[in-house]
């Protein structure tokens, strides 16, 4: 085990290669976390460097090229805040289009469209033409590195899956990481993209006409809004298909393979530009949908507010959907959109006005032009809405309601009911009901979506709750965890910034805290997971000043409505509750008013990165001798937001 992280003979202790020795023992503490479910016996320093996750990055030494583009796009951002903001002094709450606008010009990288993806007052506010050049300067002279995972093992890691032909995956429902036979790997995918009722063939010259076949309908389109600037420059130049792949079900039962859950990345697809604009407009329709839950403190809130006759028998359900996202219909969710659209575009903020009729082909731009692609194969899905669109869960939450909601139309018996996507939670008052299997067959029947039950008087899981009723019909609450989740935290050695993996043991007690209703629960998860991070190398420093802060937090004080999404959903539905809290009803903000977040990649061997990049950009931009934009840009709050970079998942092959 001496070479695993390192190319020389270094010992293993605490006083030679101290870092190395706490992988090596964090290595051992978490042994079950790989399935190898290939005949290919994987060697130790490589099951080592996988059990550190696939989230682990390595510190290698920094990338200063890839620092310098993400602070010309940092600065491009800005800006083009300080343009717009400037253009409308009176108001300088960039619109909702704005935003967006703002967002997408960063796909339009060909010279015929450059000058439309920076502001014409871009060098009037950075005036410093070796402002780059400078920033790199700073950052090596601030760079001290130590490698302790060398890019060799990495690299003949990549050679040992290639010549043996493995897949490494990450395992559905966070339940490890999976070593798999490609070939096998590849006949689970084929098997479902050749299902010719979802999927159907296509080819690379296909998907290159469809572009130009999208590109005029989008011409088309923006010649009938009032709006300023065209849509159109914000198609992305290089674009692909949507990347597919499967999440290994390794939880349920299989054969030779297991089942795999079907995942279309769509970051790179034409259409995602449009798919997110076309959510600017549903996600604040979707807020009116009744049996919306947004999240686990959202269903805890409702839970507090439900009072149930202790004299009265009650059952707990859940109700998954199957398949939901591919059962879909695409002319119905457009149908029922546009209705949605229609009955309550007058009550929210928009983007900018449009009309209905305008909405629809909206729709059709982002759910008709579906195309994945599974290494050199194409395929067009002709069914269902793409899992991983930008706009599917918007889409999905509105059609699921218009679809069900007659099955809860005159049913007294199901006292409570609310849904997180394709999972339902209901509480039945079952005196009457002779065979609940029965009456759920007979209640959940629907014409293209099908439905598994699951039931029970005492107790039921939902979403990560554990949900139990006493004799007296009070609700409790606890935390459920699935079986096969591996509980494998970020590791603390990863190259992540230092308040984030601080942050982490105490977001997760939080957690707990108010999901526990009973405080000896609270006590007991709280040290499970005090334990479980200890694994995963986080000082006892920090867990111990994590528990002091947890036993001076009170459960009622973390079921406080904050969030303004959850604000605004109980405005709407559940009024009663933010009286509760004295929550004034006409106070809406948005918690991103002034603010531009500056997106760099991490490394911890730079000092001070944090600091540098701020100053840099303040300093710049005070040499504006404009004092308009120089007063804009001031008061524009820099809020440095970190992307992770080698990952080990981004370094093996695919």
């Amino acid at each position: 085990m001496q070479k695993i992280f390192h190319g020389n003979n270094a010992k293993i202790s605490r006083k030679q290669n101290c870092k190395l020795y706490k992988l090596f023992n964090s290595v051992k503490s978490t042994p079950d976390v790989i399935h190898n479910l290939s005949n290919v016996r994987l060697p130790i320093e490589y099951k080592a460097l996988l059990t550190l996750g696939l989230k682990y990055c390595i510190p290698f030494y920094p990338n200063y090229k890839t620092l310098e583009k993400a602070l010309a796009e940092s600065i491009r951002k800005i800006s083009w805040r300080v343009h717009l903001q400037s253009e409308n002094v009176q108001n300088n709450a960039l619109s909702i289009y704005d935003k967006w606008k703002i967002e997408c010009k960063k796909h339009l990288t060909v010279i015929d469209k450059l000058k439309h993806a920076h502001s014409d007052k871009e060098k009037e506010i950075f005036p410093n033409e070796n402002l780059y050049s400078d920033f790199s300067k700073k950052l090596k002279y601030n760079t001290t590195h130590v490698e302790f995972i060398s890019k060799e093992l990495i690299k003949s890691f990549n050679i040992f899956c290639i010549q043996n032909n493995l897949k490494i995956q990450a395992a559905d429902k966070n339940a490890g990481i999976c070593v798999l036979d490609k070939t096998l790997y590849d006949k689970e995918v084929f098997n479902q993209l050749n299902d010719e009722s979802t999927y159907f063939p296509s080819t690379d010259t296909h998907y290159t006409r469809s572009i130009d076949v999208f590109i005029d309908k989008v011409k088309c389109w923006e010649k009938t809004i009032d709006i300023d600037g065209k849509i159109s420059y914000f198609i992305p130049v290089h674009c692909k298909p949507a990347k597919f792949y499967i999440l290994p079900k390794i939880h349920k039962a299989f054969i030779d393979f297991p089942k795999g859950r079907p995942i279309s990345s769509t970051m790179k697809t034409y259409n995602r530009p449009i798919s997110k604009l076309l959510d600017k407009f549903l996600q604040p329709i979707m807020l009116f949908v009744p049996d919306l839950l947004l999240d686990t403190t959202h269903l805890l809130l409702l839970l507090n507010n439900v009072k149930l006759d202790p004299n009265i028998k009650y059952t707990l359900v859940t109700v998954d959907i199957v398949a939901l996202y591919t059962n879909l219909p695409t002319k119905v969710c457009k149908e029922h959109c546009c209705k949605n659209y229609s009955q309550f575009k007058n009550l929210v903020t928009i983007p900018f006005n449009m009309e209905t009729s305008q909405l629809k082909t909206l729709l059709d731009l982002s759910l008709d032009f579906n195309y994945v692609q599974y290494e050199e194969h194409y395929y067009t899905q002709f069914k269902g809405i793409q899992m991983g669109g930008a706009s599917s869960c918007s889409i999905a939450n509105i059609t699921v309601y218009e679809e069900i909601k007659n099955m809860f139309e005159n049913a007294n018996e199901i006292i409570f009911h609310k849904r997180f996507l394709d999972d339902i939670l209901m509480i039945v008052n079952s005196t009457d009901i002779d065979n609940m299997d029965c009456w759920l067959e007979q209640k959940f029947k629907h014409k293209f979506l099908s439905f598994t039950y699951t039931h029970n008087n005492n107790a039921i899981d939902f979403l990560d709750v554990h949900i139990t009723l006493n004799e007296k019909n009070e609700l409790g609450t606890s935390l459920y965890k699935k079986p096969m989740n591996k509980q494998q935290y970020l590791h603390y050695m990863s190259n992540h910034p230092n308040h984030l993996k601080n942050s982490l043991p105490f977001s997760q007690g939080l957690r707990i805290i108010r999901t526990c209703s009973v405080e000896a629960e609270r006590e007991a998860e709280l040290c499970i997971m005090i334990q479980n991070f200890k694994k995963r190398c986080y000082p006892n420093t920090i867990l111990d000043l994590t528990m002091q802060k947890l036993n001076c937090i009170q459960r009622e004080t973390l079921l406080v409505p904050r969030k303004i999404l959850l604000t605004n959903v109980l405005r709407i539905h559940n009024p009663e509750i933010l009286s509760l809290y004295n929550i004034n009803e006409n106070i809406v903000l948005s918690p991103h008013i002034g603010k531009s977040f500056v997106i760099m990649p991490f490394y911890r061997s730079i000092h001070s990165l944090k600091n540098i990049v701020h100053d840099t950009i303040v300093n710049e931009y005070n040499k504006c001798k404009n004092d308009d934009l120089r007063s804009i840009a001031n008061n524009i709050i820099l809020q440095i937001a970190y992307s992770k970079v080698d990952c080990i998942s981004s370094l093996l092959a695919k």
